[in-house]
């Protein structure tokens, strides 16, 4: 996410709960599998199996995120990014826009019209097309 955005809650509840919901089913079913499993219920390093389990949850959450951040938005932006486009009108993209204050004038000697097709990538690179 850019620096300066921030996430409406209220849009996002459903995921949240969702993914909250996944991590709390995930850390039963391992309590469950120690408890049929005792003699794998051990500190190690340090550790009780329930904080090695946070340890690899948070491991899990950052390598996706890092392949969020990183990754995505260079695949997407090259040429491999127009494959998965999807194609909007300036009509459709005009709130958009004014959200994030990108809209620019169009180049002189440039047609501009409603009804013409726009990629999103052209907008990612900061160009009118």
């Amino acid at each position: 996410m850019a620096d300066g955005v921030r996430v409406n809650g209220e849009l996002t509840l459903g995921e949240n709960v969702a993914d909250l919901g996944g991590a709390a089913i995930a850390l039963n079913a391992y309590r469950s599998h120690l408890a049929k499993h005792p003699e794998q219920d051990i500190v190690l390093d340090g550790f009780t199996p329930t904080q090695r389990f946070g340890y690899m949850m948070v491991t899990l959450l950052t390598s996706a995120l890092i392949g969020n951040l990183l990754l995505l938005p260079s695949l997407l932006a090259g040429p491999l990014g127009s494959l998965f486009g999807r194609r909007y009108t300036r009509k459709q993209i005009a709130p958009a826009l004014e959200a994030i204050e990108m809209e620019r004038p169009a180049p002189v000697g440039m047609r501009m019209h409603a009804a013409e097709p726009v990629h999103t990538d052209h907008l990612r690179r900061g160009i009118n097309a």
